[in-house]
């Protein structure tokens, strides 16, 4: 189950991008996976289509997980490898960066390069936490968590949140054109026996009944999920 989750998540979000990429951009999009980690995203992006291209500080995780796009990978700082690729002159129709910007220190550097290498109609698709989002505000105001348990110094070191990530993105010049959110597991916080904080042992099952959750609904076409 985990692995389809894995697989679901990433169709999700090539579904979307495929929906609203400019079609002049032909069949073969070219597409730049930032921090590609174990290659679930990238290896579902090249059944999809797409020409692709990642980069990882390791490449242990897409060498056990899915050796044979191993080559497609670059190894190295992102940052580094960015500047090279804008020294270059390539271009990629999409850019995905997925859990990284909270833990840069300057994330807004990131995203100005990434908008550097861009194709004239290209997108970025960031996939960020949502902290201090209502759900966890109201456990915290109802005591159904002590404190502010998502404020885990010293990583990371942003707190995104739909509000201010599209806040964030706008100051830097760029467009939100579509936005959604996964299954908020901190819903089994406002249910005394779900709740994982107050006891740890529920964090698995909060988790496998969120997976099975999302498998379930997917079943009726990513367009209805």
């Amino acid at each position: 189950d985990e692995f389809q989750l894995k697989k679901l998540i990433a169709e999700v979000e090539l579904y979307a991008l495929k929906n609203i990429l400019d079609p002049d951009v032909g069949d073969n999009p070219k597409l730049l996976d930032i921090g590609c980690g174990e290659g679930f995203f990238l290896d579902q992006s090249a059944k999809w289509g797409f020409d692709i291209c990642g980069v990882d500080y390791s490449d242990f995780g897409v060498n056990r997980f899915h050796p044979h796009i191993a080559d497609k990978v670059l190894k190295g700082d992102a940052n580094t490898i960015l500047e090279s690729m804008e020294s270059e002159g390539r271009k990629f129709d999409i850019c995905v960066i997925r859990q990284v910007l909270d833990h840069l220190l300057h994330p807004e550097e990131m995203m100005h390069q990434l908008g550097r290498i861009l194709s004239p109609s290209g997108l970025i698709s960031l996939t960020l936490s949502n902290n201090y989002n209502p759900l966890q505000m109201e456990s915290l105001e109802k005591g159904y968590v002590e404190s502010e348990v998502w404020f885990q110094p010293p990583l990371p070191l942003h707190y995104f949140n739909i509000e201010n990530a599209t806040r964030f993105v706008q100051s830097l010049g760029f467009e939100v054109i579509c936005s959604f959110a996964s299954f908020p597991i901190d819903l089994f916080l406002l249910n005394p026996h779900s709740n994982y904080v107050a006891d740890k042992s529920k964090g698995k099952d909060a988790h496998l009944a969120r997976t099975q959750f999302d498998l379930i609904a997917a079943r009726n076409g990513l367009e209805n999920f």
